[in-house]
């Protein structure tokens, strides 16, 4: 009979122990849910320009790091791939891709930061490395800036204007100016300059070796996973031969939250 009782009461506690181990692991799986290695968002947007007429689809991976204990925390990824859709949308013709990276470092105690990074960007022409550089300040917790040079640099040769083989490499420099109206509601405004490092040897569309462009994107966050967005964009004058025309830029968009 004490045998009987001593085999019964092992049954028992070995039984609590595993429900307790098992408790245990499904309270360390939600925590690790809750807070995922990183975010993992999939943003496809459609773009149209108006002098041009043409429609590009950019299909995208992108996310934040987000583990506190990892050396990448808080660092920026994407992953790209843009598809030329012709005038009428009736093709699917891949133009480039893209892979971009960055991390932002607070400076000191301040309300500055900076924001080192690059876009490794490739198609049948050939590839680009473009570095940049930002710096960041919060002006308050719903409005900041970014002042941002980036250095494109061709990899291959195009054609230049004399008929002769060269690197189509261009400075860039951008402000990003982001306002919070609600946690569910922000604009941003973007001003983008390019100028070609061979000025003599390359224009853009406006027949210019430099160029200023502005965008303004509208963001908005309607359930907890999904962020739709559209932009409006003027990207200077476009020539057509002897035909001069201005280039808008109109896209629309969204962001889906896969975690």
């Amino acid at each position: 009979m004490k045998r009987k009782s001593v085999i019964i009461f092992a049954a028992i506690t070995f039984s609590s122990l595993g429900v307790c181990a098992e408790n245990n692991n499904t309270i360390t799986a939600a925590q690790v849910k809750a807070t995922p290695y990183t975010t993992v968002f999939f943003a496809p947007r459609t773009q149209y320009r108006t002098a041009s007429e043409s429609f590009l689809q950019r299909l995208m991976l992108t996310g934040v790091v987000q583990d506190p204990d990892s050396i990448l925390k808080s660092m920026y990824w994407s992953f790209e791939t843009d598809a030329d859709l012709g005038k009428h949308m009736d093709q699917w013709k891949s133009s480039y891709q893209e892979a971009e990276f960055n991390k932002p470092f607070s400076l000191g105690a301040s309300q500055f930061w900076l924001e080192p990074g690059t876009v490794f960007h490739w198609e049948s022409a050939g590839s680009r490395i473009d570095p940049y550089i930002g710096i960041g300040y919060h002006f308050d917790p719903t409005l900041g800036a970014v002042l941002r040079y980036r250095y494109n640099h061709q990899n291959h040769d195009s054609e230049t204007r004399q008929g002769e083989w060269d690197d189509s490499s261009e400075h860039r420099m951008d402000i990003y100016l982001t306002k919070y109206f609600t946690p569910d509601f922000w604009v941003q405004y973007n001003p983008t300059y390019y100028s070609k490092t061979h000025s003599d040897k390359f224009v853009y569309a406006n027949g210019k070796n430099h160029t200023l462009q502005h965008n303004v994107v509208f963001n908005f966050h309607t359930t907890p996973r999904f962020y739709p967005f559209f932009e409006l964009g003027y990207l200077d004058e476009y020539k057509d031969g002897d035909d001069t025309k201005s280039e808008y830029q109109l896209r629309v968009g969204f962001k889906y939250n896969l975690n």
